[in-house]
């Protein structure tokens, strides 16, 4: 198991990402963690243009050039079933980041599933799994051509209250699982997020059991239990021997990757 972390800690304190990668290589990190998300609100992102695999080329090549490797990727995070311009525009940087993974060699690119506005009866779980669909389906068919994978990540119930939803399809591993099978590909795998999962109330050795092999990346962080803080380990009240012993269960075999940005900004 390798300790990564994500290189969103530096993006809102004025450290260039070559810098930024330098420090981490000389903390000690193994691997990292390409956040995306920073850029999505650019008017002109990086990515999208005509050097946009160039540009991810150059970082690559950066990181193994301090002995870092990037293993995941955070995608653009926005309501995924909204109307407009907007979800379009966050659509199309979703499939661009896939193809970006695809240039830096990034295994697994990771987003929250989403929810619509409803009781979350049996009805409405149906239109909330197909709505899913609609939205990954294309995006497994773009992970396939530049070969890289989808992470499904558990989000808790208490974000549902945002899409007027008393809970969130994510937020406990048989559902997870249940929503990631059924995809029926190997290019479709979870994201594990201590700090939801300990907002959901959950004990996490027993849900990391139930994820098994589908488990292919971590995000590492902690809180109180109430809101979605990001700090480090300690700093907060998740039952840490809890996650690692389930981790020694399953025989995890990915990277131990922080999402730990609060902490230090």
């Amino acid at each position: 198991m390798r300790i990564s972390t994500s290189l969103n800690i530096f993006w809102e304190v004025g450290v260039e990402i070559q810098d930024a990668m330098e420090r981490c290589a000389k903390a000690g990190f193994e691997a990292l963690d390409f956040n995306l998300t920073d850029y999505q609100r650019m008017e002109y992102p990086p990515f999208l243009d005509s050097k946009g695999e160039e540009w991810a080329a150059h970082i690559s090549r950066t990181a193994e050039s301090f002995g870092l490797a990037f293993t995941q990727m955070h995608a653009p995070i926005f309501p995924k079933f909204s109307v407009g311009k907007e979800t379009e525009r966050y659509t199309t940087m979703s499939h661009d980041s896939l193809r970006i993974a695809g240039v830096m060699g990034i295994p697994w690119v990771v987003w929250e599933p989403d929810v619509t506005p409803g009781d979350y009866g049996e009805k409405h779980r149906k239109e909330v799994f197909q709505k899913n669909h609609e939205f990954f389906d294309p995006l497994v068919k773009t992970a396939e051509r530049y070969n890289t994978g989808v992470c499904l990540e558990n989000v808790p119930d208490s974000m549902g209250k945002s899409r007027g939803c008393p809970k969130w399809v994510s937020s406990e591993a048989v559902e997870l699982c249940e929503l990631v099978d059924s995809f029926n590909s190997p290019r479709v795998g979870i994201c594990w997020d201590t700090g939801h999962a300990h907002m959901q109330g959950l004990e996490q050795r027993k849900e990391l059991r139930i994820l098994g092999d589908r488990l292919k990346v971590l995000h590492i962080q902690d809180n109180n239990g109430q809101a979605d803080q990001h700090l480090l380990p300690f700093m907060g009240t998740v039952n840490w021997k809890d996650v690692m012993d389930g981790l020694y269960d399953i025989n995890y075999a990915g990277d131990f990757t922080y999402e730990v940005h609060n902490a230090i900004r």
